[in-house]
């Protein structure tokens, strides 16, 4: 405001807006000729205004970072240890004796076979955590390649008058004792209908392995990795002396072998008299393994070999499903945790342009007082009234009292500086020094 007032002449309303300007009236600094008679008066006027914008701008840069941490907690697991009371897999036959599997064996089986992958299995630690669990089960292992009983594969019947084509066929190593032995080993056979399958051969041992599972979830969705060590052992039936946790284990375990063959055994054939097709005929329950491809109506066989050994690990899984009792453990428990933090960028900009803006303007201002202002004057009233008391503005007002029009319309121009007579006030250009 001095800066403008010590350097411009100006009628009496162009003074009286300039000091409307300087007390923050809106409606003078925006809206009226001061923008023209002094910019920088309205430029620093302007940023006092918009100031305040840097506490609307400060809270936006606060938000909030999800955090997840992670620890150890003492839980209650599924055991799977196929030897306590609760779910039972096997039917009983002469004094006790292991005879089948039962239906809820045979149901574990079926609904792995299915789908080819580890059902779900309830979670005992939330939505987001981990534990691990071992125990021992059945594992299946083929060899691939391997030689396998003549006419397993279907060939030409009774002088080519009857055609076999066999698209799976497994068979018990020893027939005879297949159904009383559910860990002997079995042949497979499986052919494709066109090179786009796979087609080849296999013999596959049922046998003891201890499975270390792995279970997380993460936000309610279940994952499993497990490790698998066999052990060689074959799986025997219960001996007389046994005790009945022991025997318990063992029909257990043998209803897990049964069941991994029950749906595996069987063939799958195209037989063929003559001109006549006699259809197809089946009687296994491999029609629904996820390693056939379900959506062509030939048969297309994927990883056979793959596919019986991940059945057995699959199904092993499956007994965490069971209610088989808990055991004490460890699970991994992730925790969210809400964390607030500044963006230091959002943050430190509006702060630093304005720092930097008041810096310039004060810096200015110290400029201007020293430089225009050493009266140490300000726009309060008693200032204004001394700086507008010289001989000259006595003799207008004196005048012209009472014709306001000419006062506001007259072409008097008046400058602020040190007057001829001495002190600082407003006059006219014969009134000051030469600055």
């Amino acid at each position: 405001m001095w800066l403008t007032l010590r350097r411009k002449f100006m009628n009496l309303a162009e003074i009286d807006l300039i000091y409307q300007v300087a007390e923050k009236d809106a409606l003078a600094t925006f809206a009226s000729s001061a923008v023209v008679k002094s910019p920088l008066l309205v430029v620093v006027a302007a940023l006092t205004f918009i100031l305040p914008i840097s506490t609307v701008l400060a809270p936006s840069s606060l938000r909030v970072v999800p955090h997840i941490s992670t620890s150890w907690k003492s839980c209650q697991i599924p055991s799977g240890n196929l030897a306590n009371d609760g779910s039972t897999l096997y039917l009983t036959g002469f004094r006790g004796f292991w005879s089948s599997s039962s239906p809820a064996g045979q149901q574990l089986a079926i609904a792995t076979l299915v789908g080819q992958q580890i059902l779900p299995i309830r979670s005992v630690c939330g939505s987001d955590c981990e534990y691990s669990v071992s125990f021992p089960s059945v594992a299946i292992q083929c060899q691939s390649g391997a030689e396998i009983p003549e006419g397993m594969k279907g060939e030409d019947q009774i002088g080519g008058q009857i055609d076999i084509v066999t698209y799976w066929n497994a068979t018990p190593v020893h027939p005879l004792d297949g159904l009383s032995d559910p860990s002997d080993p079995f042949y497979v056979y499986w052919n494709s209908h066109d090179v786009s399958g796979s087609s080849g051969q296999a013999r596959c041992t049922v046998g003891l392995a201890q499975y270390s599972f792995t279970i997380r979830y993460s936000a309610g969705q279940q994952s499993v990795s497990y490790n698998v060590t066999h052990t060689g052992d074959r799986i025997f039936p219960s001996l007389v002396n046994s005790t009945a946790s022991e025997m318990r284990y063992s029909d257990q375990l043998l209803s897990v072998a049964f069941s991994a063959r029950f749906v595996l055994l069987g063939a799958l054939s195209d037989v063929v008299l003559g001109v006549n097709g006699l259809g197809l005929t089946s009687d296994s329950l491999v029609t629904s393994a996820a390693f056939l491809d379900s959506s062509s109506e030939s048969f297309i066989w994927g990883d056979v070999v793959g596919g019986i050994e991940q059945l057995s690990h699959n199904i092993s899984a499956g007994i965490l499903t069971l209610n088989l009792g808990v055991q004490d453990g460890q699970c991994l428990v992730d925790t969210l945790d809400v964390v607030y933090q500044y963006d230091w960028l959002n943050l430190f900009l509006p702060y630093a342009i304005i720092f930097l803006l008041c810096s310039l303007c004060v810096a200015a201002g110290i400029i201007a007082f020293f430089r225009f202002n050493p009266e140490n004057l300000t726009s309060s009233f008693s200032d204004t009234v001394s700086i507008t008391r010289n001989p000259t503005l006595d003799t207008f007002v004196h005048e012209d009292e009472a014709d306001e029009t000419r006062q506001e319309n007259s072409s008097l121009r008046l400058r602020l500086g040190k007057l001829r007579t001495g002190g600082l006030r407003f006059g006219t250009l014969e009134d000051l020094k030469s600055e």
